[in-house]
Formats: C-alpha cells, structure tokens, sequence
C-alpha cells in the first residue's frame, strides 16, 4: 500500500507515519539521515534504505519541476524474521555461556547439591540466565524488549542488571539481593558478586547529555567483589585478581592488579547489659 507524501516548496514532506526533511541533497526519515541525490530528471528510480535495526523503506520518487511537487511512496517490510535468525543463531553461543556460568556456580559455592537446584532455585544463576539473552535483544536494537526481560529478573530476585552491561562469563552472583550492575559496567572473566554491591555512575546531574558515555565502571578478569561495596564512575578500571572487601566505597579511582582492598577492622565497642 504504502503511503503518499506531497512536497511543498518549504522543503518539508509530511504525513502519517513520520516526517521526510529535505536539505540539498539529505533527506532525513524520523530524524535518521540518508544520503541521497536529488535528480533533476523526471523521474528517480526506486531505491531502498536500511533504516535502524528492523525496518527496510522503499522510496519511489517522481519530480515535477514546473510545479514544485514531488510525490513519494514509502513502503516499510517487516524486517523482524531476519532479525529473529539472528537471536536464535546466537542462541546457541547464550547456552554455552550458561553451561559454564552453572558449573561456576557449583564450583563456587559449598552449599550447591545438583546442577538443578543452581537452575531452579539460585536467583543469582536466574539474573544471568534472563541478562544473557537480554543482552543479545539488546545488541540488536530491541533495548526496549531487553528492559522488559530484566526487569522481569529484577522483580523477581532483586538483582538489577542493564542489559547493556558487557559481562563475560562465567560469572558468579551468591545472594545477589540488591546488586545493581550499570549500562555501561565491563566484567571480565570468573568474577565473583556477592549481594548488595554496586557498579554505579558517580552523579545523574544533567544525566541527558551523559547519555553514550562511559558511566560505570570496568572490572578485569578473577576479582571479587564482596557484600555492599560501591565502585562508581566510567573512569575506573579494577584490575585482575583484585578482591575488593565489603563496604569498601570506591569513587574515581583505579586498583592495580592483584590487590586486595580492604576497610579497617571498625572498632568494636562491648557494654555490659543492666
């Protein structure tokens, strides 16, 4: 069917469905630039456009320079099936990610029976498992289905995982009550997250114009991480096998290689009871 455009000598194509800008040789579809050379000729033969991830237009040009009209047809093609052979391609490489996550949950943790009881019960294995195929939707420009899928993982174990964070594997979440991992966080390989830790963003002042930044920060390969601690800002690099100590509070600020990070042992008052 398609849909009918009338240009105007305002430079502007209008209609339902989205706007075509037209300046010199750009013409801008729902704020998207393309390329493309205005031909003096009557007619302009049909060319086609990728736009985003999972749309595909068609457009049909006849130019009439007398009267100053140009008549567009835009066709769009449902691009979703290609898409979705994409995802389930990479399926595939998601299953082998989780196979060595679950067996780094047995290996990490004494209290593990079974595979099985990792997969039915461990909300830290269930916030990976719903991240990595997050993470895919994610890549290909579904972030609004990516959200929707972590979200879901956030509501029922308390573990907040952007889907845009790039977390290798395996990986090892213990608790994970209150663990938020950011958009922009890098984590290497066999790191270890216990609950209540955060990879956050030092501030959200004026968060619009940090949008595309690196805001959270990077984690190398074997660290650890332990309960409550908070490493914020784009600008950090943990190195590898780092442990980093409960509550530790870390703001801008790099650790080298093999370190370990610790508070000091806080002062223990005792009172007797009357």
């Amino acid at each position: 069917q398609g849909i009918d455009w009338a240009y105007n000598k305002s430079g502007k194509i209008s209609g339902i469905g989205g706007d075509f800008n037209i300046a010199g040789t750009v013409l801008s579809y729902n704020n998207k630039e393309i390329a493309y050379k205005i031909d003096k000729a009557p007619k302009i033969t049909k060319s086609t456009y990728i736009i985003g991830t999972n749309q595909v237009v068609t457009v049909n040009v006849e130019a009439n320079d007398d009267e100053g009209i140009i008549a567009w047809t835009v066709q769009q093609k449902d691009n979703n099936k290609e898409e979705m052979e994409i995802f389930f391609k990479e399926c595939n490489k998601i299953k082998e990610q989780l196979y060595t996550d679950l067996d780094f949950f047995i290996k990490c943790d004494p209290a593990v029976n079974n595979a099985e009881e990792v997969c039915m019960i461990y909300p830290g294995y269930k916030a990976i498992r719903y991240y990595r195929v997050a993470n895919q939707l994610y890549k290909q420009g579904y972030k609004v289905h990516a959200r929707i899928i972590t979200e879901e993982a956030h509501n029922k174990t308390g573990i907040d995982i952007h889907p845009g964070a790039n977390i290798d594997f395996p990986l090892f979440i213990d608790h994970g009550t209150g663990i938020v991992i950011g958009e922009t966080s890098i984590i290497g390989k066999r790191c270890k997250i216990y609950q209540g830790v955060t990879l956050g963003a030092k501030t959200l002042e004026q968060g619009e114009k940090l949008k595309g930044t690196k805001r959270h920060p990077t984690i190398g390969n074997d660290v650890t991480i332990y309960a409550n601690a908070s490493i914020l800002g784009g600008d950090v690099i943990i190195g590898n096998n780092v442990i980093i100590g409960a509550n530790v509070f870390l703001v801008g600020k790099s650790i080298d290689d093999n370190t370990k990070v610790l508070l000091d042992e806080p002062k223990i008052i005792l009172l007797e009871r009357k």
